[in-house]
C-alpha cells in the first residue's frame, strides 16, 4: 500500500516537471534580431509567412527569405552580421552557446541568393556555413557568398576561409581570392580564382546601408592604411585650417583687422619717426670726421647738429 502511494506521489511530482522541461525544450532560442529591413522580408513558417520588421527577434531554426527588390541584415548575439540580398533564403540551423554573447557552434544554411557574412566575437572556428553542395569553414572576418542552382561563389574580403565540396577543398588566404564550386552533370568541381567575378558590393548599390559600417575600416586603421569610401558613405571632412594674426588673434575672412596688425600695443609701428628718439634718422645729416690719436680718422659722429659726412683723405 505504501509503495503504491509513493509511486503516486512521485508521478504527481514528476508530471509537472516533465511538462516544464518539455515546454523549455520547445521554447524558441533567440539568436539575434533584424537590423535592416527593406521592403518584404519574411519568416517562412510551416503554416504561414510572417513579415519581419526592424527589431524583430530571430530564433534558431527560423527561415528568413527576402522577396524581389528586398534585402535585410541580421545581427546575431555575438555581433555577427548576416546580410541578405534580394531573393535570398537562409536558416540558422544550429546554435550552441558558450556564453551569453558567444557561440560554441553555429551553423548557417544558405539555400539561394546573395549574402555577406561578417564574423562576430565568437571563436572563428565556431562558424560553419552550408550551401546545397559546398561547406565553408570560417577563419576570418568577411565573406561574400552567392548561391544559385548549380554554383556557389565564395569571395574573400578579409581574413581566411576553407571551402570544400565533397573531398575537394581549397583555401582562401588573400583578399579577392574566390572559390568557384560548380556542379554540372552530377559532378561537382571546385576551383580557386585569384580575382573575384562577383562581390556583394553589387547588391549594396541598391541599398548602401547593407555595406556600411564594416569592421574592415578598423583593420585598415590599425594598419595605417586609407579607409575606402563605400557606396553611400561620405568621406570624412578635413578640419578647417585657422590662420592667426601677429597679435595671436584668428583672422577674419582671411585678413587681420586694425586691432590685429600689431603684436604688442606698447611697441610703436615701424614707420613711426618717434619710435626711438635715441636712434639717428637714416636721412639725417652727419658730421665730418675728427682726427684720430693714431693718425687715422675716427668714424663719423652720428646725428651732429649740422653738416654733412666728409670723406677722409689718405695721408702720405
Amino acid at each position: 500500500m505504501k509503495s503504491v502511494m509513493l509511486n503516486a506521489t512521485v508521478a504527481l511530482v514528476a508530471g509537472p516537471m516533465a511538462m516544464m522541461a518539455s515546454a523549455m525544450a520547445q521554447q524558441p532560442v533567440k539568436v539575434g534580431q533584424a537590423e535592416i529591413i527593406r521592403n518584404e522580408v519574411l519568416n517562412v513558417g510551416e503554416a504561414q509567412l510572417i513579415p519581419i520588421n526592424i527589431g524583430d527577434v530571430v530564433v534558431r531554426d527560423e527561415v528568413v527569405r527576402t522577396s524581389a527588390d528586398s534585402d535585410a541584415r541580421i545581427g546575431l548575439l555575438d555581433d555577427t552580421k548576416l546580410t541578405l540580398g534580394p531573393v535570398s533564403t537562409l536558416k540558422i540551423d544550429r546554435a550552441v552557446y558558450s556564453g551569453e554573447t558567444s557561440y560554441k557552434q553555429i551553423t548557417i544554411r544558405l539555400t539561394t541568393g546573395a549574402f555577406r557574412f561578417i564574423t562576430g566575437d565568437s571563436d572563428k572556428k565556431s562558424y560553419k556555413i552550408e550551401t546545397p553542395f559546398a561547406s565553408i569553414g570560417i577563419r576570418g572576418t568577411i565573406l561574400d557568398i552567392k548561391v544559385t542552382a548549380n554554383q556557389t561563389l565564395v569571395s574573400l574580403q578579409d581574413g581566411k576561409a576553407s571551402v570544400c565540396a565533397g573531398t575537394q577543398c581549397t583555401q582562401l588566404l588573400k583578399r579577392g581570392e574566390t572559390a568557384n564550386v560548380l556542379r554540372e552533370n552530377g559532378v561537382t568541381q571546385i576551383t580557386r580564382e585569384l580575382t573575384p567575378s562577383w562581390t556583394f558590393a553589387s547588391v549594396c548599390a541598391a541599398n548602401s546601408a547593407l555595406c556600411a559600417p564594416l569592421p574592415v575600416a578598423n583593420v585598415l586603421k590599425k594598419a595605417s592604411l586609407p579607409v575606402p569610401v563605400l557606396p553611400g558613405n561620405k568621406p570624412a571632412k578635413i578640419g578647417k585650417i585657422t590662420r592667426f594674426c601677429p597679435n595671436g588673434q584668428p583672422t577674419v575672412n582671411g585678413q587681420c583687422g586694425p586691432t590685429q596688425t600689431a603684436r604688442d600695443s606698447s611697441l610703436s609701428l615701424l614707420n613711426d619717426p618717434a619710435r626711438d628718439s635715441t636712434l639717428p634718422l637714416l636721412n639725417g645729416p652727419l658730421s665730418p670726421s675728427t682726427p684720430s690719436p693714431l693718425g687715422g680718422t675716427d668714424l663719423p659722429q652720428v646725428n651732429p647738429p649740422g653738416g654733412r659726412l666728409s670723406i677722409p683723405t689718405l695721408r702720405r
